[in-house]
This record gives structure tokens, C-alpha cells and sequence, in this order.
């Protein structure tokens, strides 16, 4: 599919052109690039031909905003594969629906930063670490590709066996997730740490401190020695992870 750019907006159907709600979304200055955004998709018109794209007629903005946040490379796959007899219009309705939420502040992510923060944990590229004399814990927040859920893993790099200062989640000694500790309450974690499950910021944010708080503050006690690993609150843990063979061999020693 090849897309045109066209300066005016006499083409487009008086029923397919932006309302007043959307011509003024975003009014701020922080704002105002969605708004030419969703301005420039409704200039664009798709052709006949759905095997011709050039991705470099999109525009500056949306290639910025493609960088800044992955859910525009859904919203550009439905965009350019869209059938000529779609509404373009229903496209950027769904494209300025979906951007409300990438902007807005995200309660999840701001209250799980305040409780590492809070535990002793220091934010390194976009991990959280608490480095002790036998055990590097590794906590990451981690989201869907697939949508607005989140995921809480748990790692922990057995200093005995090397020495890194800041090593990755996946590459660490032990790997589990929250999820995998919280049991019967497994569910309600899903339901809280998803931003496609409606309920109020206050309510979520309360919620999700009241259970990392109950749930993953003892975990983090349970695995910060090698001696703490070996009691039952950290064999719980170590049985709810994948175990190098190594780690293994010195947590049975």
C-alpha cells in the first residue's frame, strides 16, 4: 500500500473528518505533537496497492513517536494494512485512544519504583539491584508486547560463582516471577499489574503496595544471603525458579 500526502483536506468525507474533541486533544505544549500526529494520519491516503509502502512518506513525527513508544508499531501495522473501504477516521480514533495511555502517567511503574526505592534497591537500566556481600538480586518490571500487562521477574546472581557489577535478568543464577510466589493471589496480581483491567489510579496504586508490601517484601528478605536461600522462605523461592546447574550445586552444599 503507498501513502499519499496531501496538504489540504478536501478529500476527506465531512464524515470521516476530525470533530472538535479531536482537532483540540492535546492543547498543552507537551501535547501538541499529537495533535499534528493525528492531523497527519488523517492527510495521508491509502492506495490500491497495499504492496507498495514507503515508510519514509510518514513523517518525522510518527517515526519520534515509533521510537518512543512500541504500541505505535500496532497502530502503523493496522494503519498501512487496512482494507480501502476501512474509516480512516475509525483508525485515528483508535491511534489517539491508545495515546491517552501511553502518555499518561503510569501508576504501575510509579508504584513499584517507590517500593524498590523504599527496599534498598537502586535502578540501573531499567532493572533494580540490591548488591550484598553473597547475593545480587535483580528485580525487573517488566511489560507485554502483546498489550498494557506487566510482569514482575525476580533474579539473583550468585556472587560466589562470579563477579559482575550489574548483570542482566536473564543471564542470572536463579529466575522466577512474582507470580509464581503469590499462590492463590496469583490472579489478583494479573488484575493489578494489567492497565486494560479499568480501576481507579488511587485503588490500584493502594493495592499494589498493600501486596508487594505482604508478598514480594518477604521474598526479597528470603533471598538475600546464601544462608537465607537455604531456610524454607528461600527454598519456596528456589522451588519456584529456573536453577543453573552450578547455583544448584552450591545451595544443596
Amino acid at each position: 500500500m503507498e501513502i499519499c500526502i496531501d496538504r489540504s483536506e478536501s478529500h476527506i468525507h465531512p464524515a470521516r473528518r476530525p470533530s472538535a474533541d479531536l482537532v483540540g486533544f492535546g492543547r498543552n505544549r507537551r501535547s501538541r505533537p499529537r495533535t499534528s500526529l493525528v492531523r497527519g494520519l488523517l492527510r495521508r491516503r491509502p492506495t490500491r496497492n497495499p504492496s507498495q509502502v514507503r515508510p519514509c512518506e510518514l513523517g518525522a513525527r510518527w517515526h519520534a513517536y515509533e521510537k518512543a513508544c512500541t504500541r505505535f508499531d500496532v497502530a502503523a501495522g493496522w494503519l498501512q494494512g487496512c482494507e480501502p473501504h476501512v474509516s480512516r477516521r475509525c483508525t485515528v480514533d483508535w491511534i489517539c485512544r491508545h495515546l491517552r495511555r501511553i502518555t499518561t502517567s503510569n501508576v504501575i511503574q510509579a508504584t513499584f519504583g517507590g517500593f524498590m526505592k523504599g527496599a534498598g534497591f537502586s535502578k540501573r537500566s531499567g532493572s533494580w539491584y540490591r548488591i550484598t556481600d553473597e547475593v545480587i538480586t535483580v528485580v525487573e518490571l517488566q511489560k507485554s508486547r502483546y498489550g498494557l500487562q506487566y510482569y514482575v521477574n525476580l533474579a539473583l546472581w550468585l556472587r560466589p560463582l562470579g563477579e559482575v557489577k550489574t548483570p542482566k535478568e536473564q543471564a542470572c543464577h536463579l529466575r522466577t516471577r512474582l507470580s509464581r510466589l503469590a499462590g492463590s493471589e496469583e490472579g489478583r496480581l494479573s488484575s493489578l499489574l494489567d492497565l486494560d483491567v479499568p480501576m481507579p489510579e488511587r485503588e490500584r496504586a493502594e493495592n499494589l503496595l498493600a501486596f508487594f508490601t505482604i508478598h514480594l517484601g518477604p521474598v526479597l528478605e528470603a533471598v538475600a544471603s546464601l544462608n537465607s536461600l537455604r531456610h524454607e522462605a528461600g527454598q519456596k523461592v528456589v522451588a519456584a525458579s529456573l536453577v543453573m546447574g552450578p547455583a544448584r550445586e552450591l545451595l544443596t552444599a
